[in-house]
């Protein structure tokens, strides 16, 4: 073939390739009727000239054709790129500019392959920039570097690198082409002119292609991120950035640099930040606004976040907006997701199906979906209940829509109570599981058929064999036969023949011990002699049975001669008689069976030790708290998991809440990881049983209570319900109701018939509702409610707990919050001041907004101050002081320099954790009457009494001299009286235990004796001189140490309570003397001086 004939050939092959692009770009409705129409004629003119071409003027003829050729694919396109070139500029232009530059092949490649040319367009360079041209090589290295977020004019696309791509989306108005059009510019050197080629690309599966250029591509926007650093911005996301390279095509790699591509991910960024402001509403009319482009462009923002629920929701809602948009074409829809990369297409199919989940959860039963009738039917209520429900439901149809309204109401609600409805945990199932395992080992053995037992069989016996099965799987040949042997199971030959079988199946070596081991079994010498005879024949007939049953009627019948005929008959006999694929299945299943209960057993264990991690993670400390909630949830695993009612008992703000809601709660999960549904009630000031179980139907506007609120919530009949505050329930009539009620409620010989008034005479279950109260102060609690709760003691939060939960919780949350991590320091010393200083409470929510305080206040200091600061700062005693100065500063009485007569330090504690030292000081002063009291120190009636029997009791202790000359001297002097005060007069004290601190003071007083200074103590005192117990001696001991003191007295009686404090404080008490006290005499000796 010539060459001639060779480039007619290539023509028609480019034709047929003009085609294809035609009825694909028509296929796409790029392309008008017209256009494609006119494009045919073209090409059909085109084919008649090369059939009809005259060889003696074929090189005019050829030039003619390329020409025609090319104006058909500058005005129509066609499906090669490669072709555009060949056509437009000349075969070897790719090889010579291209194919050869290492920095160009790869991406020319590309091209070549995956676009498609729609037109083209030809810039000829003028007279002002063909010096320019002259002088430089158009190339990667040399040419301008130009953003693609910008207009680009004809200057622009003059100044860029062969092969630079540009984006069609800015200069096209069809959907199609916005979204995959692409702009290529060649330039031609030697002939002065620069090419610019429109197409579509194509979109890849994925862009895990092995071209150097999307390798090398990916490689530069990884180091551009790195090299200026835009991991540690706040915009940047790694997730939410791998997402958006994901979610593009190879369009944009070919287009955008890694500088443009980020700026369009931070643009996206702040966009679905903008979509998080606005209503559902106002994004549906943002969305019917745009064009179909930007409505495309808006629905790939919002799948970004492809794991918020919320944005998937909307994109998928927005998405539908589109077929029921009847402004819209029918097939808009279907272009914008036509349109969108792999990526996005699964995102919005994850749409699809979050959003069916998301509506399910939302979506509440609708009666109006199935016919009452039905729903009435399968209700899993008692018959009196569904004949209340049609009874409503004649009154619903015998009225109107209005005047029935109320019924339906009624039956809506009733319909809505989740009847034996029960949420259950599969840590609760192991044990049916385990049962079930247990009961397919011991059942057989209770078959009379199953004659390998004597009838007296011991069942204990039987499972102590399987556990030591279980534990000695591995030599089971010797001591399943002891364990048999020990026990009191009559062991028969049948028995031990299956023994022998049994190892025989599992390939145990029989050794030389087992002749030991059958001589445990204390067998008859008779019976001795026949097992010698089985050890030594039986295995090798035992396979043979059970290959060929028929094989023991042959070796009955055969001349084989045995040592003891007898012997071997009675096998025979066994052997027909009573040998089945029973028993061999039996003992060869006791091991699978073991080892599933194994299996579940390692469940259960793994189970408690997340349990107590979950609570760990709730609140800090309340070992004793937690170790009471394991039990009872430990007896549900192992027993009947029924209702329960727990009082949580303790101060505010130590964390009862969070134990029930963020522990107890997410220990108790079903198959699906959820917790079991949790309810709190507030019950602080309330007044009104209604609150709890409703009104009557009858009244207008009634409803039901909050108990069958909680029930239809929830979908169970076995949530947790929270009852907080319950001490401070109204004192009046209506608080004592709701009481009432409250007591009926967690009582379990009344709880399965609780009635809501709105649904009178309907029995609601609550056995299995896990009730907790939560209340500060068990005094003020009624006395028949709290005998029905379990009452679980909260411990006080000490100031090591304290320190304990700022470090680990608090803090970490604080900086989190304001992004100071490793950036601001707090340490213990600061932590300790602000406790001690700022806080006086029983918890740590105070504690809490003073650190809020003090990082926000150097947040501010930041944003306000133009100062570099030293990182990480360290806040210390003067700054906290400085911000915290409007704060009132806790001073803490401390010990007296030295001792003196007639003053002594008392210990006191109150029932918000607070503690200390109290000074108790006495004196005489004018008086007529011998010995008068005067009290001051707002003290109360029960301190006043112990200051009359401390009074009597001191002057009892002087001898009868002391007395006399007391006497004289006060009479003389008249200064009779004596005044007892204690500091801080406007702060109320009351209590016995300041009793044997008062007698020490008086006595000191009376006999002119100093008390030692560094000491304390504290017990209640009584006319016989005995000191009795007290409450608080761990918080009383904890503010006397802070207060200096180093020796602490207490009543004997409280020995208990010190041991417990002993044991949890022992680190902190090495300088500590600690003394018990039984009578006010042991006192005097140690304190008085």
């Amino acid at each position: 073939m010539s060459v001639y004939e060779e480039k007619l050939e290539y023509f028609k092959k480019v034709i047929d390739d003009i085609a294809k692009g035609l009825n694909y770009y028509n296929g796409l409705n790029i392309m008008t009727y017209n256009e494609h129409n006119n494009a045919f004629t073209a090409l059909e003119k085109t084919i008649n000239i090369i059939n009809s071409i005259n060889y003696e003027n074929i090189i005019d003829e050829l030039q003619y054709i390329n020409n025609s050729i090319s104006s058909i694919i500058k005005n129509y396109g066609c499906y090669s790129f490669e072709d555009v070139i060949n056509i437009c500029l000349a075969c070897s232009f790719a090889e010579k500019n291209f194919t050869n530059d290492l920095n160009l092949s790869d991406k020319y490649k590309l091209l070549v392959k995956h676009l498609h040319p729609l037109n083209y367009n030809i810039i000829n360079w003028t007279a002002t920039n063909q010096a320019t041209k002259a002088n430089q090589t158009i190339n990667q290295a040399n040419a301008k570097t130009i953003s693609k977020l910008k207009i680009i004019d004809e200057k622009t696309l003059l100044e860029c690198a062969s092969l630079e791509c540009f984006d069609l989306a800015r200069t096209n108005s069809n959907f199609i082409i916005k979204v995959h059009g692409i702009k290529v510019i060649i330039h031609d050197s030697k002939n002065q002119k620069t090419l610019v080629i429109n197409c579509l690309c194509d979109d890849l599966l994925t862009l895990n292609n092995s071209n150097k250029f999307i390798i090398n591509k990916k490689e530069s926007i990884a180091k551009y991120i790195t090299a200026n650093g835009l991991s540690t911005s706040n915009c940047y996301n790694a997730e939410l950035w791998n997402n958006f390279l994901n979610n593009y095509s190879l369009k944009e790699l070919l287009i955008y640099s890694p500088c443009d591509l980020y700026n369009k991910y931070s643009a996206s960024v702040n966009q679905i930040a903008v979509y998080s402001q606005k209503t559902l509403e106002m994004l549906v009319q943002d969305f019917i606004s745009f064009d179909l482009y930007n409505q495309r462009a808006m629905l790939i923002q919002l799948l970004l976040i492809n794991n918020k629920a919320d944005n998937l929701y909307i994109a998928y809602i927005l998405y539908d907006i589109l077929s029921n948009d009847k402004s819209a074409s029918a097939n808009e829809q279907i272009k914008i997701y036509n349109s969108l990369n792999w990526n996005c297409k699964k995102h919005l199919k994850n749409a699809l199906q979050k959003t069916v989940e998301y509506t399910n959860e939302l979506l509440t039963f609708e009666t109006a979906k199935i016919p009452l009738e039905q729903s009435i039917y399968f209700m899993k209520a008692n018959i009196n209940v569904k004949e209340k429900a049609l009874q409503k439901l004649k009154e619903i149809k015998s009225k109107s829509e209005d005047t029935g309204s109320k019924a339906r109401q009624y039956l809506d609600g009733l319909l809505k109570i989740p009847f034996a409805i029960y949420k259950e945990e599969e840590i609760l199932k192991i044990k049916y599981e385990i049962s079930s395992l247990l009961n397919n080992i011991i059942n057989p053995l209770k078959n009379s058929n199953f004659l390998l037992l004597s009838a007296n069989r011991d069942i204990s016996n039987i499972l102590t064999t399987i556990h030591s099965m279980k534990n000695n799987n591995n030599i089971i040949n010797i001591n399943i036969i002891e364990k048999l042997g020990s026990s009191k199971i009559v062991i028969t030959n049948e028995l031990l023949l299956l023994i022998v079988e049994y190892i025989e199946h599992n390939k145990k070596k029989i050794n030389a011990s087992l002749l030991k081991s059958l001589k445990s079994l204390k067998l008859t010498p008779s019976d001795y002699d026949k097992k010698i005879f089985l050890k030594a024949n039986l295995l090798t007939f035992i396979k043979s049975l059970y290959i060929n049953p028929n094989n023991i009627n042959n070796i009955n019948n055969s001349n084989e001669v045995t040592t003891n005929e007898v012997t071997t008959n009675e096998v025979l006999l066994f052997f027909k008689e009573y040998i089945s694929s029973d028993y061999y299945n039996y003992l060869f299943s006791i091991e699978k069976h073991i080892n599933q209960i194994n299996r579940k057993n390692g469940e259960i264990i793994a189970y408690m030790n997340e349990f107590n991690n979950i609570l760990d993670s709730a609140v800090y400390g309340h070992k004793k708290a937690k170790l009471q909630i394991e039990r009872i949830v430990g007896q549900w695993i192992n027993g009947e998991s029924s209702g329960y009612c727990f009082g949580f008992e303790g101060l505010p703000g130590i964390g009862k809440t969070s134990l029930a809601q963020k522990g107890l709660a997410y220990c108790l999960k079903d198959k699906n990881n959820k917790p079991r549904p949790f309810s709190l009630i507030a019950l602080g000031g309330s007044s009104n049983g209604s609150i709890l179980e409703g009104h009557n139907y009858t009244y207008v506007g009634s409803t039901w209570g909050k108990i069958v609120d909680i029930l239809m919530e929830h979908k169970c009949m076995n949530p947790i319900i929270f009852i907080d505050e319950l001490d401070k329930v109204s004192k009046t009539e209506h608080g004592k109701e709701l009481i009432g009620i409250l007591t009926h409620l967690i009582d379990s010989t009344q709880n399965t018939h609780f009635q809501d008034k709105y649904f009178s005479n309907i029995d609601l279950d609550l056995s299995k509702v896990l009730f907790i109260f939560s209340y500060n102060d068990v005094e003020l609690l009624d006395k028949i409610l709290l005998d029905r709760i379990h009452r679980i003691k909260f411990d006080i939060l000490t100031l090591d707990d304290k320190l304990i939960i700022a470090r680990d919780y608090l803090l970490p949350e604080l900086y989190a919050k304001f992004h100071f991590v490793d950036v601001l320091i707090i340490e213990e010393e600061e932590l300790r001041f602000i406790i001690e200083h700022y806080t006086n409470e029983s918890g740590v929510r105070k504690l809490k907004e003073v650190l809020f305080e003090i990082i926000s206040s150097f947040n501010l200091m930041l944003l306000k101050n133009n100062k570099c600061y030293e990182l990480p700062f360290k806040i210390n005693n003067e700054f906290i002081e400085t911000q915290l100065r409007d704060r009132f500063k806790i001073s803490y009485l401390t010990i007296i320099s030295e001792p003196k007569v007639g003053i002594i330090n008392g210990l006191w504690a109150n029932s918000y954790g607070n503690s200390g030292i109290i000074h108790i000081e006495s004196s005489f002063f004018h008086s007529s009457n011998f010995l008068e009291l005067k009290l001051t120190g707002l003290q109360g009636d029960i301190m006043k009494e112990s200051m009359a029997v401390a009074k009597t009791l001191a002057y009892n202790l002087l001898s009868s001299a002391e007395k006399i000359a007391i006497a004289k001297e006060l009479e003389e002097s008249k200064m009779q009286g004596i005044h007892i005060h204690v500091p801080e007069g406007a702060t109320p004290k009351d209590g016995p235990s300041a009793g044997a601190a008062i007698t020490l003071v008086l006595y000191s007083l009376l006999s002119k004796r100093k008390i030692r200074n560094n000491i304390a103590i504290t017990g209640e005192i009584c006319l016989q001189g005995n000191i009795t117990a007290i409450g608080g001696l761990d918080l009383k001991i904890l503010g006397g140490l802070r207060a200096g003191v180093t020796t602490f007295y207490y009543p004997k009686a409280n020995a208990k309570d010190y041991k417990l404090f002993y044991e949890k404080y022992e680190k902190n008490m090495s300088k500590i003397e600690f003394i018990e006290l039984e009578n006010i005499e042991q006192a005097i000796a140690e304190i008085i001086i």
